[in-house]
């Protein structure tokens, strides 16, 4: 009958024992899922970040390249620009000096005319 009960009780708390280690595997797997669904949401909001940062980044780059770009053409229609001017100058000096020379050869031509008149004239006399 000690016996008996002695069993009996070792049998109830064999019985709780078992009850709590259903529970706890029970609270554990739910715990799992939780961590699960917890590291699932973490992973989006990440890939989701990193999306944002990569689309600035993409924006921040073209923005630069477009920068640069129009500085770039905009170095290049200022070279032209000052290659045309500078064309234009040695133009307008080679005229200049085309016209001058012109203009002392018509004056040497107009000094051997007047010479030879007057040498015609004094041989004339």
């Amino acid at each position: 009958s000690n016996l008996e009960a002695v069993t009996k009780g070792v049998n109830n708390l064999k019985d709780e024992m078992e009850a709590m280690c259903d529970e706890l595997q029970q609270l554990d797997e739910a715990l799992d899922g939780h961590l699960k669904a917890k590291e699932e949401r973490d992973l989006v909001r990440w890939k989701s970040s990193v999306a944002q940062e990569t689309s600035k980044i993409q924006a921040a780059r073209t923005k630069d390249f477009e920068k640069l770009e129009r500085s770039l053409k905009s170095e290049q229609d200022s070279r032209i620009r000052k290659k045309a001017a500078e064309e234009a100058k040695q133009k307008r000096e080679a005229q200049l000096a085309a016209k001058a020379v012109a203009a002392k050869a018509k004056e040497e031509k107009e000094e051997k005319e007047a010479k030879a008149k007057e040498e015609k004239e004094k041989a004339e006399k």
